[in-house]
């Protein structure tokens, strides 16, 4: 999945999730981004504890 397309499931823009990945910004999400991202982790076939604490 592209980061433009993450940043178009969730909602927010490709910049934001370029700055994310980088280490420059921490995405706060709203409770419909969260579902939406566990749905696309889901189809991934991973779960949200996959996701790591942080990105160090």
């Amino acid at each position: 999945m592209t980061q433009e397309q993450i940043a178009d499931c969730l909602g927010i823009s490709r910049r934001t999730v370029i700055r994310h990945e980088a280490g420059e910004r921490v995405i706060k999400l709203n409770f419909a981004q969260i579902r939406r991202l566990k749905e696309l982790l889901e189809q991934a076939g991973m779960s949200i504890e996959d996701l790591p604490d942080d990105i160090d």
